[in-house]
């Protein structure tokens, strides 16, 4: 028996330790609840619900036009990325695309993209 009474007490002192820090955890979330219900209690006494419904709608409303609005960026921002994207394959197996410098002629230009 008194082989096991080390073994018994360090065990328990493995729960105990755990059982404070699982109450001191849960102590700080019930205090951060309880800070967020007061303030939510704050806000229906100084703004009635209807009145924040109808704002939460009016924000929504508003959320949903800059969404459509940022539809025509993304799209034209997405055809770009799929320009620069084809032009990347070749790049990835060591072939690149023509480059030219101001000084290089038309001719070459035209001659270049014809073939």
């Amino acid at each position: 028996m008194s082989d096991a009474y080390p073994i018994i007490s360090i065990i328990a002192g493995i729960i105990s330790v755990f059982a404070l820090f699982s109450a001191s955890k849960y102590k700080g979330q019930r205090e951060e609840l309880e800070k967020q219900n007061k303030g939510r209690n704050e806000e229906v006494k100084r703004e009635p619900i209807e009145k924040q419904v109808e704002r939460l709608k009016s924000e929504i409303k508003k959320t949903e036009a800059k969404i459509e609005n940022g539809q025509e960026v993304f799209s034209k921002l997405d055809k770009e990325l799929k320009k620069i994207s084809e032009e990347l394959v070749p790049i990835d197996v060591g072939i690149y695309p023509p480059t030219f410098a101001f000084d290089d002629s038309e001719k070459l230009k035209e001659r270049r993209f014809s073939s």
